[in-house]
């Protein structure tokens, strides 16, 4: 947005650049093939690089307020999952604390052993269920429509719809249907392509909310098979010997 700011403000590209240099260079390996893959083709095609780069501008703005929304989304099912799993282990500390003596029953116990030692590998068997559920809901962090962005570019330059597709080596069966549409109608493609880029960006984040409600859900499958008989096995049987005992 400062770089926007500068440019709008009749300051040369090299110049802008040069006065925010440092902070390009804080970005990722990824942000930064991103930036200046935009940035090098819409100066080398002598296209427009203040639209260019306001259109990144609100792109990276969608994509920033989609991952915020994930990452509060994906909060509660790993509180969730972290909550449930240490129940087991904090009502063992509980009855130890309340006189019931369950830890002395584990270890002096084989059958107490052998139901902690149960307990505690079905713990590690839901944590690992668990966690692998989460990691496959984790939203796709590729760009369905990155070449969508440069193929604008060189339209803005006024390349033909043809020269175009070869300067930014694009797939030209992805943008088929916009073609068409483009030919049946006259309507401008670079504005269809910017239309279809956010049908598909938006397509895609749709997909990661969906999965991650699903998440919430499904998480109970593992933590109900693994965390309440480890909690079984850990806790009263070990509570059980020692009144026993007793």
């Amino acid at each position: 947005m400062q770089l926007s700011g500068l440019l709008s403000a009749g300051i040369s590209s090299q110049n802008a650049m040069g006065y925010l240099q440092a902070k390009f260079d804080e970005l990722t390996a990824e942000q930064s093939a991103k930036f200046y893959g935009v940035w090098n083709l819409a100066n080398r095609l002598g296209g427009s690089v203040l639209s260019a780069i306001e259109r990144q501008i609100q792109i990276l703005k969608q994509a920033n307020l989609h991952q915020r929304e994930i990452e509060l989304a994906l909060s509660a099912p790993r509180a969730t999952a972290k909550l449930v799993m240490g129940l087991p282990v904090l009502a063992l500390l509980l009855a130890q604390f309340s006189g019931l003596s369950p830890l002395p029953s584990i270890f002096q116990s084989p059958i107490g052993f052998i139901a902690f030692a149960l307990g505690i590998a079905l713990m590690l068997i839901g944590r690992i269920w668990s966690d692998s559920m989460v990691n496959k809901a984790q939203p796709n962090k590729s760009d369905p429509a990155a070449g969508f962005d440069e193929l604008v570019i060189a339209l803005d330059a006024g390349l033909n719809t043809n020269q175009a597709i070869t300067e930014v080596g694009f797939d030209r069966s992805q943008i088929a249907e916009v073609l068409n549409i483009s030919v049946a109608t006259g309507a401008s493609l670079a504005s269809l392509l910017v239309s279809e880029a956010t049908r598909l960006r938006q397509a895609n984040w749709h997909e990661d909310s969906t999965k991650i409600s699903k998440l919430s859900v499904n998480l109970m499958i593992p933590l109900g098979l693994t965390s309440l008989p480890a909690f079984v096995l850990i806790a009263l049987v070990p509570v059980a010997i020692g009144l026993m005992a007793n």
